[in-house]
């Protein structure tokens, strides 16, 4: 709890040291660093960029813009800086190329992105960021293989995090491979109780399965976790016709109905408004 008191202080250090006239590249450099760290890449940036005019081979202010710039959208601006920095070297370029890389996935360069998270991963084996890029833009490229590798990679880097078995277990799902996404999905239960996607997806993988009260069951706990969503029942409706229940299949596709319709509406006051 203290930690945005110290962030205050800090930053009201920053700002006394720039109005009393201390305008160096690094005095510019560190509160660019702290209205980083307050959610302000607007402000950081500006600070980034008085730190470059003063010091025009600034690895870290290029490297670090480009991540403010990422965080505002900017993402040719975050490419043009991460360009730069990594002609001018640093120590830890890898940071350069994770940025461009992230700045690359979103203006749907996948193939220059995976091109630049290899890179990073290259000088940084076990840069969780970086992982979770790669996979991300391979899964958007098909290569479920290479996703897999990284999520596998990842668990290790991670100490085994239940979000990292859930990713893993959605690419398995994606491609089908039903029987491995239902041992990963059953991980991230076991470590994370509450994570609802994961029961949603094992149920999914249950039924394709043919595994009917399995999936039943996992739709079951979906549905007590988000009680919202028009799939859960709607799926729920297929394990049980598949088990001959009838009467709670028709109960599932009702209560199915009734909550698209409902998703529908909210969707279209919120688009009017």
């Amino acid at each position: 709890m203290r930690t945005p008191i110290i962030l205050g202080v800090i930053l009201v250090l920053a700002l006394s040291a720039v109005s009393e006239g201390q305008t160096t590249a690094a005095d510019f450099f560190n509160l660019g660093l702290e209205r980083g760290k307050a959610k302000d890449p607007e402000a950081a940036i500006t600070d980034y960029t008085k730190a470059i005019e003063l010091q025009p081979n600034m690895v870290a202010a290029y490297v670090n813009r480009s991540k403010a710039r990422n965080d505002k959208g900017d993402f040719g601006g975050a490419i043009a800086d991460t360009t730069k920095a990594i002609e001018l070297g640093h120590p830890e370029i890898y940071l350069a190329y994770y940025h461009r890389g992230f700045a690359r996935r979103k203006n749907q360069d996948l193939s220059g992105a995976i091109s630049d998270f290899t890179k990073a991963l290259e000088l940084k084996p076990d840069h969780d960021l970086t992982l979770i890029g790669r996979a991300s833009a391979r899964v958007e490229t098909a290569d479920y293989d290479g996703a897999i590798e990284d999520y596998t990679k990842l668990l290790a880097v991670t100490n085994k995090s239940p979000r990292v078995y859930l990713w893993r277990g959605k690419v398995r799902w994606t491609r089908a491979d039903y029987e491995e996404a239902v041992i990963d999905f059953s991980e991230a239960i076991k470590l994370a109780p509450d994570i609802q996607d994961a029961y949603w997806y094992r149920a999914d993988s249950r039924r394709m399965l043919k595994d009917y009260p399995g999936a039943v069951a996992d739709y079951s706990k979906s549905i007590e976790l988000n009680p919202t969503n028009p799939d859960s029942y709607r799926n729920r409706a297929k394990a049980y016709r598949a088990l001959k229940k009838s009467a709670l299949a028709a109960s599932d596709e009702k209560k199915a109905a009734e909550l698209q319709k409902q998703l529908a509406i909210r969707r279209e006051t919120s688009t009017t408004k």
